[in-house]
C-alpha cells in the first residue's frame, strides 16, 4: 500500500514502513552506495496517528461520546491516505496486507533483497567477510 520509501530523509522521518506493527524489521532494499538510509523500524506515521487517535485527552469533552465528532473529524483527515490504512492481518491472504513487507511493490522489493541475497552470497564464498566489507554493506 505504500510506496517504497527510496528518499533517506523520508526514512529517518517516517521509517521503512507505516507502522512498526508491519513488522519489516529491517530495510531489506537499500542497496550498497546509498547514503543516509534508515536500516531499523521505527514508529512510522500510522503510529503517531493511532497513539494520538487512542490517547489524546480532548479538551471539553466531558464523556466518551463527547469525543465522538472529533475522533471522527482526524479519521476524515486522514482517509485516503494510504499511510494511514489499517490492514488486518490474519491468515487469509490479501496481497495489500502483509507483514514484513516494505513498500506496495513486492517484485520492486524482492528484486533488491535478492539482489542484496547475491552480493552477500558473494561476500561470504570468497571469504571475504570482515568488519571493513560488512560495514561498507
Amino acid at each position: 500500500m505504500w510506496k517504497i520509501i527510496e528518499n533517506p530523509l523520508s526514512q529517518k522521518l517516517n521509517g521503512i514502513s507505516a507502522s512498526i506493527m508491519d513488522y519489516a524489521r529491517f530495510n531489506y532494499i537499500a542497496q550498497p552506495g546509498d547514503k543516509g538510509v534508515r536500516f531499523i523500524r521505527q514508529m512510522g506515521p500510522y503510529d503517531s496517528y493511532a497513539v494520538n487517535w487512542g490517547y489524546r485527552i480532548i479538551p471539553n469533552a466531558k464523556t466518551p461520546e463527547d469525543e465522538i465528532p472529533t475522533l471522527d473529524k482526524w479519521i476524515l483527515e486522514k482517509a485516503g491516505d494510504p499511510k494511514y490504512e489499517f490492514g488486518k492481518q490474519s491468515s487469509s491472504f490479501n496481497p495489500y496486507s502483509q507483514t514484513e513487507d516494505i513498500g506496495n511493490d513486492a517484485v520492486k522489493a524482492s528484486t533488491y533483497a535478492i539482489k542484496n541475497l547475491k552480493l552477500l552470497q558473494r561476500i561470504c564464498q570468497n571469504g571475504q567477510a570482515t568488519k571493513q566489507t560488512t560495514m561498507k554493506i
